[in-house]
């Protein structure tokens, strides 16, 4: 009732697909649409995984922010890309039984949270440290693949590493890395550290939701990573404008780096609420979560990216479809009718 007149994208996950996750067939849908058809009653059998997107929930359905608190565990992070406001999350997943997402990164090489409230999910995950001496640089743009001979076909086709259905023959780079598997029920929270190769598994119908944050005592660890990777995923880019005072010449080690941003007063007064556990002792708001002062400015806030998309399209003069123009009137109409609601 609450999220229905949004509109999702939903992806199935196919095994031959090269893209991030391994998803493919993508179709736009209503959410009410998709919950009687993929949840309540998938009588289809089609495995149809949906989410958010490139969006997250302060435009996708802000009025959730009453039912899915930040935890306080997770409540002091520091800014992405130098601001704490991020439109793109936290990031919505909803899915039947079985739907998956296969072995990726994310971008910017991020650590996330996900919180499940609905349901079971099972994750395997790879930690930087191990899967950067085995596994190339794949992974920047989507999965990794080989090259296999096909004796039946009699050529050489492409398969890509799953990480539920590993083949050790083509990938015998899984049997040297350490996974760590573990499952969410309705209630738990996981912790991924930056750069950690990740799949995930429903095991239940189940809902969730998921964000990249850097928090203070783990600036170390990520700047390490980016720098170990070549800077891979913009992760770069992300230290840049987080870090500003920080200018990265080619012979700036991570060393030298790491110790310019903890001197940066963003780390310092970081660590110190970290510290002090200053800003919250309990699950808040994600309004108060992104330090905006009210729900309504943040809700505002995260509709009116609708309309600078759809005003940016309009001057380029571009050919759009007109259903796209549509859909943006429509999410943004959408979206701002949960911003004056009661809280």
């Amino acid at each position: 009732d609450i999220c229905g007149q949004f509109i999702f994208k939903t992806v199935v996950y196919d095994k031959s697909a090269a893209r991030w996750g391994g998803h493919s067939e993508a179709a736009m849908m209503f959410i009410k649409d998709y919950i009687e058809h993929y949840i309540e009653n998938n009588s289809t059998g089609e495995l149809r995984y949906a989410h958010s997107g490139s969006n997250g929930m302060p435009n996708k359905c802000p009025l959730l922010h009453n039912y899915m608190l930040a935890s306080s565990l997770v409540s002091n992070p520091l800014p992405l890309n130098g601001r704490f406001f991020n439109i793109a999350q936290p990031q919505m997943f909803l899915g039947p039984a079985n739907s998956k997402t296969e072995l990726h990164r994310d971008n910017t090489l991020m650590p996330f949270w996900f919180n499940l409230y609905l349901g079971a999910k099972a994750f395997r995950i790879i930690r930087f440290e191990d899967s950067n001496a085995y596994f190339p640089s794949e992974f920047e743009s989507g999965r990794y693949t080989k090259y296999v001979f096909d004796e039946l076909q009699n050529e050489y086709t492409e398969q890509s590493i799953e990480i539920w259905e590993p083949d050790l023959a083509v990938f015998p780079e899984l049997s040297k890395v350490p996974i760590y598997e573990g499952t969410l029920y309705a209630g738990d929270l996981l912790y991924a550290p930056a750069g950690a190769l990740h799949g995930a598994v429903n095991l239940e119908s189940s809902f969730g939701n998921s964000e990249n944050e850097v928090y203070p005592p783990a600036l170390s660890h990520y700047i390490d990573v980016c720098f170990a990777s070549g800077f891979a995923e913009n992760c770069l880019e992300n230290l840049n404008r987080t870090y500003e005072e920080c200018p990265l010449e080619d012979e700036t080690t991570a060393e030298a780096y790491n110790s310019c941003a903890q001197m940066s007063n963003i780390q310092m007064d970081g660590m110190k609420n970290y510290e002090d556990n200053a800003l919250y002792e309990a699950d808040v708001p994600l309004y108060r979560y992104s330090h905006t002062q009210s729900y309504e400015s943040w809700c505002y806030t995260g509709c009116e990216l609708y309309k600078i998309e759809y005003d940016r399209i309009i001057a380029a003069s571009g050919e759009v479809a007109d259903y796209y123009l549509s859909y943006l009137n429509h999410q943004r109409n959408t979206c701002r009718s949960q911003c004056s609601l009661p809280q």
